[in-house]
């Protein structure tokens, strides 16, 4: 038989800490989920099992692409939606849906701005580094690949060509605003 009132298991447990939002990881997305709800006012804990942060992002040398961004747009490097379009879906081909693709094209650069915005993160267009394919309709030369740098309260940290990668400049810098920092410091922009 079943006891009709079980312990509830959750009120005998001894939390040593609540938070709002609990992130596992610390790869370039769970990153930017710690930034976007401490900024949302959320309290953030990003708990990472690796001896360094950065994720998988970092490994894989964490550069982001992103068509019509706005920072290569502020460099003079132009682009339009239908060739990012074009490109996308000659890459992707049926691998995901048109209308994920299309939510990509439509935030990607929304992200990109929040980020330069919101944090001391600044990104770099990589003007001569070409899209993957360039033989897919819509290719471009340059522009839609980003770099990142950063420096925040006197640290500086890696930029492009750095041994650790840009997404661990990246991971490193979201990590301390996403973890809460002492009150002097200050990684989103007033």
């Amino acid at each position: 038989m079943t006891d009709p009132n079980p312990p509830n298991r959750e009120q005998d447990r001894a939390w040593d800490r609540t938070v709002d939002l609990l992130i596992i990881g610390s790869g370039a997305g769970a990153m930017t989920a710690g930034i976007v709800g401490s900024d949302r006012g959320a309290q953030v804990l990003l708990i990472e099992k690796g001896t360094r942060f950065g994720g998988s992002s970092a490994m894989s040398a964490g550069g982001l692409w992103v068509p019509c961004n706005p920072i290569a747009r502020d460099e003079g490097i132009a682009d339009d939606p239908e060739s990012a379009w074009k490109y996308l879906k000659g890459c992707v081909r049926e691998g995901a849906s048109d209308e994920r693709l299309r939510a990509y094209l439509e935030n990607a650069p929304k992200l990109v701005a929040t980020l330069r915005d919101r944090t001391h993160v600044d990104f770099v267009p990589l003007k001569d580094y070409p899209d993957y394919y360039p033989r897919v309709e819509g290719s471009m030369p340059g522009g839609r690949s980003l770099d990142c740098t950063a420096s925040v309260m006197g640290r500086s940290y890696p930029g492009p060509g750095a041994t650790l990668g840009p997404a661990t400049t990246f991971g490193m810098v979201a990590a301390e605003h996403a973890i809460q920092l002492p009150t002097e410091a200050s990684l989103t922009r007033s």
